[in-house]
């Protein structure tokens, strides 16, 4: 079975996404820090129900080491 190579457009996608997604989190960051020392948002993250980000980011689940297991 030969293994095929990706395309180029792909991998572009693929290091675009990698960049898009460093920055978002770099972001969220900030917004973490920005909640817990009191100052007004960074960003705009309140767009709808579902996605928000401020009062998720202080929630016992998102400050935990361990999140992920419980």
């Amino acid at each position: 079975m030969a293994l095929h190579r990706p395309t180029v457009a792909l991998a572009v996608f693929w290091i675009v996404g990698g960049i898009l997604g460093a920055i978002v989190a770099f972001l969220l960051y900030l917004e973490y820090i920005g909640q817990l020392t009191g100052a007004d948002a960074i960003i705009s993250c309140q767009w709808g129900v579902l996605v928000t980000c401020g009062p998720n980011l202080l929630s016992p689940a998102a400050t935990s080491s361990d999140s992920a297991t419980r």
